[in-house]
């Protein structure tokens, strides 16, 4: 049995208003941030089909923003992959626990041991 909707249409066009100018207006708009100064939950705008174009493009600007502001190092590099994680990218495993920096054999030319032939 579904739950009985708390809001109006009327109430939820006004929402719908607010978070598009929210996420026009804000730099890297996050969902819970709009929810929580909108006295609404997360989930309720997951489970209003009418937001579901909004709530793309919301994560959509969120990413860019993020990724921008990673690259150009505007942004804390830990934040930004702490963020973008959350939204599902992935590490691909490149970095080891308690190694990040990586190590590189080099051998010189007819060598073996990586010394030069004297």
């Amino acid at each position: 049995m579904a739950r009985p909707r708390s809001r109006t249409q009327k109430q939820d066009e006004q929402l719908f208003d607010r978070f598009k100018k929210y996420i026009d207006n804000t730099t890297i708009p996050i969902i819970a941030e709009f929810a929580y100064k909108n006295d609404i939950t997360r989930q309720y705008l997951y489970d209003n089909k009418m937001f579901s174009t909004l709530l793309e493009k919301c994560i959509a600007k969120k990413m860019a923003n993020l990724e921008i502001g990673g690259l150009t190092g505007k942004l804390n590099p830990s934040i930004v992959k702490f963020s973008l994680m959350q939204l599902g990218w992935s590490n691909n495993g490149q970095e080891t626990e308690g190694n990040t920096t990586p190590i590189i054999n080099i051998t010189l030319k007819g060598t073996t041991d990586g010394k030069a032939d004297q």
